[in-house]
């Protein structure tokens, strides 16, 4: 969740895993 802002720039698919 708050990970997801901080690699929402640059690795996309790793949100997709969390």
């Amino acid at each position: 969740m708050k990970f997801q802002k901080m690699t929402n720039k640059s690795s996309r698919r790793r949100i997709k895993v969390e």
